[in-house]
């Protein structure tokens, strides 16, 4: 238990789980699981620490987080901070579920992700490339050089502080909620913001539409227009409730889904019911 409570404040240990996260979020990036990997090798790094005498469990925290996940490294990185820190938490009492662990991170991943992309890849690294660029005139390598050692700089500091902050919100948060006794409320809080992240998401990147369209007479009906007069967007939520029951209900991996939407997709252009 004391080896548990010094974790919080072992830099060794810290820096060896964010390395493992980024490492591994950068080499085994997938379209199915995007950054799930590297917060899989983070629990790797850090299994033993949680439970020094527990193989099963050192297996089982790693399967809990073999799971979907994406978010902005940089930024984002406060996420599996706060992860590790409520897994830390529950190593000590096993009164944090599992449940709840997964919720704050399905929570929190997008918005730390919107903030990240705008202020890194859409401000930092674009002011960078500019001064870099300018001083490779003539071919030199000093821009290349600035460019790596600017964001290095920069960056590191960042997430590094962004990863200790995000560790110690994780467990003064699991403090709070076993000491309060609000856990099932705020698992079904959590879940509840989580759906809503899901959904705004969906609704800003994915777009279904139909190009059905009937004429009777002179009287040309068009199936898209009268189904965004219904409730806008309806094909894309069909299409999303659809992926959740195949992955749920089905088992069906995301891999797999993925070519089912793409055969759907050719299909559905080429017959004209998709638009």
């Amino acid at each position: 238990m004391t080896q548990l409570q010094n974790l919080s404040k072992d830099k060794n240990f810290l820096r060896k789980t964010m390395w493992s996260f980024l490492f591994g979020s950068g080499v085994c990036f997938t379209m199915e699981r995007m950054m799930g990997p590297g917060m899989v090798n983070m629990m790797i790094a850090a299994a033993k620490e949680l439970y020094p005498d527990d193989p099963e469990k050192q297996i089982e925290l790693c399967q809990n987080h073999c799971v979907f996940f994406n978010t902005q490294p940089t930024v984002g990185i406060i996420v599996p901070g706060i992860v590790l820190g409520l897994e830390m938490e529950r190593a000590k009492t096993d009164e944090i579920p599992n449940e709840l662990i997964q919720s704050v991170k399905t929570a929190l991943a997008g918005p730390f992700a919107g903030i990240g992309d705008s202020l890194i890849q859409g401000l930092l690294i674009p002011i960078l490339l500019s001064i870099a660029i300018s001083l490779s005139d003539g071919g030199s390598v000093i821009g290349v050089l600035f460019l790596i050692g600017a964001y290095f700089l920069i960056c590191y500091p960042l997430t590094w502080s962004l990863f200790k902050t995000g560790v110690q919100m994780g467990i003064n948060g699991a403090e709070q909620i076993i000491s309060s006794g609000i856990k099932d409320r705020l698992i079904s809080a959590v879940e509840i913001l989580g759906i809503l992240v899901v959904g705004a998401v969906t609704a800003s990147t994915a777009n279904v539409t139909t190009g059905l369209s009937f004429t009777f007479g002179e009287l040309v009906i068009d199936v898209q227009s009268l189904l965004d007069k219904v409730y806008p967007g309806l094909l894309t939520m069909a299409a999303l409730g659809g992926t959740l029951w195949l992955i749920r209900k089905k088992k069906v991996t995301p891999l797999k889904i993925m070519g089912l939407f793409l055969i759907l997709s050719a299909i559905g252009y080429f017959t004209g019911i998709l638009a």
